[in-house]
């Protein structure tokens, strides 16, 4: 089961991620970003704390762990399956850095 977030449209056009207008019976609607069930966000966070577990034994300094962390968090980007993340998900994935 996913949790899904509705996002407000500011203005009558709305666009998608690639910047074209989606259209739903004839009305003009943006795209829905759909977070990850927590089980699945579970399954994310242990792969990052794996991760981030190596980048230490590796003696990487904390600026490049957080850089490595901040590309694999953001390597979905533009995709059309794109990962979402909620603030709280968002502060455990970067607390494995502490």
């Amino acid at each position: 089961m996913t949790t899904q977030v509705a996002m407000i449209s500011l203005s009558a056009t709305a666009r998608t991620s690639k910047n074209k207008i989606a259209h739903k019976g004839g009305e003009k609607v943006k795209e829905v970003a759909t977070l990850m069930n927590e089980a699945e966000f579970r399954k994310y966070l242990d792969r990052q704390r794996k991760a981030v577990e190596c980048m230490k034994q590796l003696g990487d300094k904390p600026a490049l762990m957080l850089e490595k962390l901040v590309a694999r968090v953001t390597a979905t980007a533009g995709d059309a399956c794109e990962l979402n993340f909620s603030a709280s998900q968002l502060a455990q994935i970067f607390a494995l850095l502490d």
